[in-house]
């Protein structure tokens, strides 16, 4: 299974499961107009109660990177870009300000952090 849920703690389910539809749209594991599992299908597959799924959809939803159509099923939206530049580079720089934070404490160097920085922009795809 490409979702894997880690019930014993850290962030509640439907975020786990919010962030990691995220990642596979933003890797390109699911491309625009891909339909996902039903809400009862997915909580099935992970054991979990369809409330916490469809809670996570819900708020996919409100973010753009899926869409419902009632009766036919859920689908990963195009890429539309709602916010304005400006406004994606403030919420950019706060992540990787806490990431870099995060480095800091976890003794990497600047030259460490561009090396991973751009492996992880290859593992991605980009």
């Amino acid at each position: 299974m490409w979702l894997h849920i880690d019930p014993s703690g850290g962030p509640p389910i439907y975020i786990q499961i919010r962030e990691q539809i995220k990642r596979a749209v933003a890797t390109g594991f699911f491309k625009p107009g891909d339909q996902l599992p039903s809400v009862r299908d997915l909580a099935v597959q992970l054991t979990v109660n369809p409330n916490t799924v469809s809670r996570a959809y819900l708020e996919l939803e409100r973010d753009g990177v899926i869409k419902t159509v009632r009766g036919v099923g859920t689908f990963v939206s195009e890429k539309e870009i709602k916010i304005e530049y400006a406004e994606r580079v403030k919420l950019v720089k706060s992540v990787l300000g806490k990431a870099l934070v995060e480095a800091y404490h976890l003794g990497f160097t600047e030259a460490e952090l561009r090396e991973l920085f751009e492996e992880t922009l290859k593992e991605w795809g980009w």
